[in-house]
């Protein structure tokens, strides 16, 4: 009678979902949707300067630019994500880039720069 091995556990890149070897990655995309949301707020104060709209032009580059952090994030460090996990990488620093987008807006709106 043979027993069966078991297999080893994948390692490394072969493995699927948010692992140890991704939480550098979820620190990566939390610092820079951190660095995003000030880079944000000052071309939404450009869009609102130079277009003399009003705020919701400031609040579409914001938007955008979360997006584009998102789409950049899921196809380039988290490509082998299970689609379980995908909600993970959408959710990672919002609360950071919402608030500081905000302050740093509201900030250079005050001081008319």
């Amino acid at each position: 009678m043979r027993r069966a091995t078991p297999t080893p556990e994948p390692s490394g890149k072969d493995r699927r979902g948010l692992g140890v070897s991704n939480k550098s990655a979820l620190n990566k995309l939390y610092w820079t949707r951190i660095s995003l949301g000030v880079i944000a707020a000052f071309a939404a104060e450009g869009v609102f300067r130079i277009l003399g709209g009003d705020y919701t032009d400031g609040l579409l580059v914001g938007i955008l630019v979360y997006l584009a952090s998102y789409y950049l994030a899921r196809y380039t460090w988290f490509r082998n994500v299970e689609r379980e996990k995908v909600s993970k990488v959408y959710s990672t620093g919002i609360g950071g880039y919402v608030m500081l987008f905000l302050f740093v807006w509201i900030l250079l709106f005050t001081l008319g720069v």
